[in-house]
């Protein structure tokens, strides 16, 4: 659909804000303000997070303006240092990436710090648009930055539909997106897919590989998918990954959960949140032809607490504290997460009232549209073989007219009350 001609959402979800909805668990979060570059003309988000020998690391996706006016703008990936919390940025540096063409995108990064090598792993979503409309289709690239985060190496893992390289997929199935690195007995491990499952590990070359392959994962909220790079506690590796339901038209609402699988050879996935931790929320910084968005991309384990980044609505970046115990607490062995809140749409039942209120009275407006084209026609002169007999208006009593308008003044008060209730129902029932 062109966004030239696409009505205007109204701002009336009852999702509350990522901050509410933390704060109702007890868990803190925040947004991250970057600064002296976090400006009108760039938005930053998807972010995920990495601890170095020389401190804790944001990387961020940066999405601007194209010099050219071009509408898709232009997407790169920065590196923030940050203080010792992981909250606050405190200098930044664009990476530079190992590619022949200055227009390549690149996007929503996965991290992790080999400390054998000195090096940054980071895996990225890369594409290229042409002037024209056309794109090279979504592609999966890896990286290793030094400790000046320079480009070391970067390669494009043949995985999936992956060709090995960066060209032209033709194939929408094959798209590359939300491959999760990480270091497993000091080799690279990638998770590839939640369902099904798969996850590939690498020797000392690229055709060095094997793949663990199980059952699917899978929740009522969509396909699972990455997610952040796994991270080790205990016998296990945690992650979370996300997934996404119709919301509006043609855009979706995210939800984030918490995953775990074995930390040894298959890497069988045990556990998961039955219910999202996380709802992308009108009520979180949102502009018009947006999603509603939670897109966890990094984790940070600390002293029994996770640090989760992500980005929200496309548009900002953001984090949230939770203590381990409270996610142990609501996962659930895999295939036993039992009945869902929301139904397989994803709205909850509030949201489903709301939705047929509107839609009846766009049936009733539609309805007395069709009634008075039936009594005057399609062209505006007034019909008298029809069963409606309504006479012109200049021969009506003003009696007649005020009479009609205070009916349709109660019925439109009348739908307005239903609404209000509606939304107060939602309110109260998200809040509960």
């Amino acid at each position: 659909m062109d966004e030239q001609i696409e009505q205007d959402i109204s701002h009336d979800d009852s999702t509350p804000s990522i901050l509410e909805q933390a704060e109702k668990e007890g868990w803190k979060a925040g947004y991250y303000n970057f600064g002296k570059v976090d400006n009108a003309g760039t938005q930053w988000f998807n972010p995920s997070i990495v601890q170095r020998e020389d401190g804790i690391w944001l990387l961020v996706r940066g999405s601007e303006p194209h010099p050219s006016g071009f509408r898709f703008g232009q997407n790169f990936i920065w590196a923030f240092q940050m203080d010792e919390t992981g909250k606050v940025p405190r200098m930044g540096k664009r990476l530079h990436w190992h590619t022949d063409s200055p227009d390549q995108h690149f996007e929503d990064p996965r991290g992790f710090y080999n400390p054998n090598i000195g090096q940054t792993i980071i895996s990225a979503c890369t594409f290229i648009w042409y002037p024209e409309g056309r794109w090279t289709g979504a592609h999966q690239c890896l990286g290793s930055f030094d400790d000046r985060w320079e480009c070391s190496k970067m390669d494009y893992p043949k995985i999936g539909g992956s060709p090995g390289q960066l060209d032209m997929i033709h194939d929408k199935k094959k798209y590359e997106k939300n491959w999760l690195p990480f270091l497993h007995d000091n080799r690279l491990h990638i998770l590839y897919k939640a369902n099904p499952w798969n996850i590939v590990g690498y020797g000392q070359t690229w055709s060095d590989k094997q793949a663990y392959n199980g059952e699917g994962v899978s929740w009522a909220y969509g396909d699972v998918r990455g997610g952040t790079s796994p991270v080790k506690v205990g016998d296990q590796y945690f992650t979370f990954p996300h997934s996404s339901l119709p919301w509006r038209g043609r855009y979706r609402r995210y939800y984030a959960g918490a995953m775990s699988f074995d930390a040894s050879p298959p890497f069988t996935p045990r556990m998961i949140t039955p219910e999202p931790i996380l709802k992308g929320s009108q009520n979180d910084p949102w502009v018009q032809r947006k999603p509603l968005v939670v897109f966890p991309c990094g984790a940070l384990y600390r002293d029994g607490t996770w640090l989760v980044t992500m980005g929200i609505n496309d548009i900002k970046a953001a984090w949230v504290e939770i203590p381990h115990e409270d996610i142990l607490k609501k996962m659930v062995p895999i295939g036993k997460s039992g009945q869902s809140v929301f139904p397989a749409h994803g709205l909850s039942e509030a949201e489903i009232r709301k939705q047929k209120l509107r839609a009846n009275a766009a049936k009733a407006r539609a309805a007395k549209a069709a009634k008075r084209m039936a009594a005057y026609g399609v062209d505006g002169d007034r019909q008298t073989g029809g069963s409606v007999d309504i006479p012109p208006l200049e021969t009506r009593s003003h009696s007649s007219i005020r009479k009609k308008r205070r009916k349709r003044l109660r019925k439109k008060r009348s739908m307005e009350e239903k609404l209000a209730a509606a939304e107060k129902y939602a309110a109260e029932k998200t809040l509960a």
